[in-house]
């Protein structure tokens, strides 16, 4: 297609406010020429100049669907994944979420997109469809079916993949490069400067990067700060014009050390399961993660490096394994005599 032709990109947004990262992945489209529609249920939402604010409710009205996580955080990524599939049933065009952002000038001109995560699935961050197509009836009718009763992504990736496997659709895919060469464990990588030049060159030739962020929920980034200066997200704040003041960037070594919190409590309940002790020693680590984010957002903390309280966090979890084990041998002890 030429640069100066326009296309529809349709989005959803069913959190609170914009941050500057949603902010940045609409002016990725809106700056390329291109007409953005975004759909929400909050008729006051603030949108970048140039982006279209529509009801959600002309598309899906009623009952939003809502994910409960295990540690009580709630998700509209069951209405999000449902919404897709109808928005382009109904319209065709694109459909994005608002952690891509859109890198070159040319758009793909094939009639469909729609691009592999990895080998094993595809993924619906970023698709495009002609009106009334019949995969997108397919995933709206099955989201439907089950969207009372699934888990997060099963109506998503999941849905998505079967789908197209069952229907031998898969030569139409779109090569994992052009949307998804960031991968979600690369996603620490996105805020420090030292790895800015390595990125830039696995994406020289995407459409599209994926910032995942389910990814930057599980740690907690705190997205009401900027991106550390000299980043990756930095440059890509630069080139769209997004505006950071100098006191509201996050740093490189607080990022880093929230996504080792996030692996440690990971690494615990892998190795561990659904023992009981252990458990409760993973939704209390949980819990302190939660109570640093509060801590972090006071302005006398600003956004400091939480360091010594995730020695002190490994400690305790060390000697509290210790004497959970040692508990167990004891245990184990006993029967035997």
């Amino acid at each position: 297609m030429s640069r100066t032709q326009s296309e529809e990109f349709r989005a959803f947004w069913g959190g609170p406010p914009l941050t500057a990262y949603e902010e940045l992945s609409l002016t990725s489209v809106v700056s390329r020429g291109h007409h953005v529609m975004l759909y929400s249920y909050d008729k006051a939402l603030r949108v970048p100049a140039g982006v279209e604010l529509l009801s959600a409710e002309e598309i899906l009205p009623g009952t939003i669907h809502e994910f409960v996580y295990p540690n009580g955080d709630r998700s509209i990524a069951l209405q999000s994944d449902l919404f897709r599939y109808e928005v382009l049933r109904r319209y065709g065009g694109w459909y994005f979420d608002l952690d891509i952002v859109l890198l070159s000038e040319d758009l793909p001109s094939d009639p469909i997109f729609l691009a592999r995560q990895d080998k094993h699935f595809v993924n619906a961050a970023v698709m495009k469809f002609s009106p009334d197509h019949p995969l997108m009836k397919l995933a709206a009718d099955n989201a439907r079916s089950l969207v009372d009763s699934c888990e997060w992504g099963s109506i998503g990736p999941r849905l998505l993949t079967r789908l197209v496997n069952d229907h031998g659709m898969g030569h139409l895919l779109s090569p994992q490069a052009a949307a998804f060469v960031i991968q979600p464990d690369d996603v620490p990588l996105l805020f420090m400067p030292e790895h800015r030049a390595a990125l830039e060159g696995r994406v020289s030739g995407a459409n599209f990067v994926h910032l995942w962020n389910e990814i930057w929920r599980r740690a907690r980034v705190l997205k009401g700060y900027g991106p550390p200066e000299g980043s990756f997200l930095d440059v890509l704040f630069r080139r769209f014009g997004i505006t950071v003041p100098p006191a509201g960037r996050l740093s490189a070594q607080a990022v880093e050390s929230w996504f080792r919190e996030m692996h440690l409590v990971r690494a615990i309940k892998q190795m561990y399961g659904e023992d009981f002790h252990t458990r409760d020693l993973a939704i209390g680590i949980e819990k302190a993660l939660w109570e640093r984010e509060y801590m972090l957002r006071s302005p006398s903390w600003r956004v400091t490096v939480p360091l010594r309280w995730l020695i002190k966090t490994v400690r305790r979890v060390s000697a509290a394994t210790a004497r959970w084990k040692l508990a167990r041998r004891n245990s184990a002890t006993a029967r035997h005599r």
